[in-house]
């Protein structure tokens, strides 16, 4: 029997399903090694395409390495070198609003298995780009861009729902974590890819292909491994499944069916019917005990991407090189970026989400102070003071990001909503994330020519603040608690809430 992460399964008033999916004598190490590796495989190869962007882009705009006769249009015009880079965004908004509607019919396995064909196939076509000199060949680029990103948006939120269900509350924050560090891993590939290739004629193309060998792999693994999710299979209504799903994971079968009896428990009454319609986006916001989870995970998302994250991680080298860098410091801050994530492994389920998410908050603080600072007054040159404090604030903002925002989005999108709207939940995050994702990214170049980088940088500064704020004030702290145990304190939440209101008539407030 093939070992699956059991995991954050619901949980007992008194605690015991959550001490029997913790008990390493009851659980499959190899399950939940495979259960963490290729949801987290589905990041990685999401990571990589960040990465090899940022030099992608720079050879793009070398018409004598670029190797197709459409490089020097894209070299002329911002707004098209906007759309390649933004365009993989864009289609991972795209696959974020199909799974919307789709989540809870396909299952979260499913929705992986589906994200790695497309990786495949988009990383093919991005490559084939590379052999086409017309000018249609950037038509090309776009179309295996888009479609590669559609695959992310597939990737991230079936792999997040699934790891959140299979993983065992005293890890469900480690595991989620190192989802993301397998994201940066990814982004360090494809900085260290794109840095060797750069100089070879087309080499952009073959950075692209690459990503094909570990797609293949998410491919085979999530068809031939990984079980479907035993949260989902209750949810379809198919405990049969769903104790074989447990024992994927779990040694016992006695102790499988505490759990799965827990599960049904709470499941009940929330069992969808195939032909059962699902709820729109703004209705999502309309379900008393999930509107308040829904509005913090999405107000997370949305700071942590206009806090100026896309903008260091996919511009990195065109900074470095304005500046007078070496593109090696890319690398390096991709390698630092890897090692902040792990650190946010090892401490996420020992300290807790918020002390993480204010820790890294207050460094990306002084980070982008110091930006400002560096661009607003430069010092010397040849890498004088100026262009130092670059380099060190860029690395203190990234090793900020990786202890908070970075994987504290992952795990409490995954976490925080109750089964029956997990899947709309999650998407409407991923949706969001995207979208601010794309906003910036596609803007920033203007604005930094518009206003200047030292403005920006203090514009990120300032939401950086805020970020602080509505973290201490409005996040509630989730540490060791399972999936069920969540769901209980926002339903109570809510329920003091309203009635502290009555006999006023409105929603309860978030």
């Amino acid at each position: 029997e093939r070992p699956a992460c059991q995991g954050s399964l619901m949980a007992t008033s008194n605690g015991s399903t959550e001490t029997l999916l913790s008990k390493p004598n009851s659980l499959r190490v190899n399950a939940l090694v495979a259960v963490f590796f290729f949801p987290a495989l589905g990041a990685f190869i999401c990571g990589y395409d960040a990465g090899a962007t940022s030099f992608a882009l720079v050879q793009l705009m070398d018409t004598t390495t670029a190797g197709v006769k459409w490089s020097a249009y894209f070299k002329e015009h911002a707004f098209v070198q906007g759309c390649v880079t933004s365009s993989c965004v864009a289609g991972s908004l795209i696959g974020s609003v199909i799974v919307f509607y789709i989540a809870d019919w396909l299952g979260r396995r499913r929705e992986i298995v589906i994200a790695a064909v497309l990786y495949l196939v988009g990383a093919l076509v991005e490559g084939l780009a590379g052999l086409v000199n017309a000018d249609w060949g950037l038509g090309v680029l776009l179309v295996g861009r888009v479609m590669y990103g559609i695959g992310a948006g597939f990737a991230l939120h079936g792999g997040s729902a699934y790891l959140a269900e299979m993983s065992p509350p005293n890890l469900r924050g480690s595991m989620a974590s190192g989802k993301d560090a397998s994201l940066v891993l990814g982004i360090v590939a494809g900085y260290s890819v794109g840095y060797a290739l750069t100089s070879i004629k087309t080499g952009w193309a073959l950075m692209y292909c690459m990503a094909v060998v570990p797609a293949v792999v998410l491919l085979v693994g999530a068809e031939c491994v990984l079980p479907p999710s035993a949260r989902w299979l209750v949810l379809q209504g198919q405990p049969e499944a769903a104790i074989k799903s447990l024992l994927f994971t779990m040694k016992i079968r006695s102790e499988a069916q505490m759990v799965l009896e827990d599960m049904e428990a709470l499941a009940v009454g929330k069992n969808k019917p195939k032909d059962s319609s699902q709820p729109s986006v703004f209705g999502c916001f309309f379900i008393p005990h999930t509107r308040k989870p829904l509005f913090i995970c999405l107000m997370i998302v949305t700071l942590q991407q206009i806090t100026g994250q896309p903008s260091i991680i996919l511009y990195a080298d065109t900074i470095f090189t304005e500046e007078g860098i070496s593109s090696a410091f890319t690398i390096g801050l991709g390698a630092i970026k890897f090692v902040a994530t792990l650190v946010a492994v090892f401490l996420v389920d020992r300290f807790g989400r918020r002390p993480l998410l204010l820790t890294g908050c207050t460094l990306m603080l002084a980070a982008l102070f110091a930006l400002t600072a560096a661009f607003a007054w430069p010092i010397g040159g040849n890498m004088g003071l100026s262009e130092t404090s670059v380099v060190v604030a860029m690395c203190v903002y990234v090793i900020g990001f990786q202890i908070g925002f970075g994987p504290a989005w992952f795990i409490l999108m995954g976490e925080m909503f109750p089964l029956e709207i997990r899947g709309q939940a999650v998407a409407v995050v991923v949706f969001t994330n995207y979208f601010w994702n794309l906003v910036v990214t596609f803007a920033f170049q203007a604005e930094v020519k518009a206003l200047g980088p030292a403005v920006t940088f203090n514009i990120f500064l300032a939401i950086d603040l805020f970020a602080i704020y509505f973290i201490a004030t409005k996040l509630p702290e989730t540490k060791g608690m399972s999936l069920e145990a969540i769901e209980r304190m926002f339903a109570s939440t809510t329920k003091n809430e309203e009635d502290n209101q009555r006999p006023s008539i409105r929603y309860g407030s978030i």
